[in-house]
């Protein structure tokens, strides 16, 4: 929490199966409750300067059960408009194999 978790809370997106918030410039937090397989994927607004870099931390991105087609990038570059392009996993991966991640954590540094 003291590593990452710093600056103030951002809700950035809420739907009924995904939820989104940030640490304002410090860390993304992206999570999932569908059951089914594969990833969703969304553009979410930030605080982040455009260009920055942002690194996936939980590892989910780079692991092959969660991930097996490297849908999900473990780096992200904020857009110009201070946007972000993420996908979050679901229960199951695009196999439909079950994995039980639904999260996705993004920060600026590792």
């Amino acid at each position: 929490r003291n590593r990452y978790g710093r600056g103030d809370f951002l809700q950035r997106l809420l739907e009924k199966e995904l939820y989104v918030f940030e640490r304002n410039q410090s860390a993304l937090v992206a999570l999932s409750n569908r059951l089914d397989g594969g990833f969703d994927s969304r553009t979410v607004q930030t605080s982040f300067p455009a260009g920055t870099q942002l690194i996936e931390l939980t590892g989910n991105a780079a692991n092959q059960v969660v991930d097996p087609f490297n849908d999900i990038p473990e780096y992200v570059v904020v857009n110009g408009d201070g946007t972000i392009n993420i996908r979050i996993p679901r229960n199951r991966n695009a196999s439909g194999v079950e994995h039980g991640v639904v999260a996705l954590s993004l920060c600026t540094e590792a």
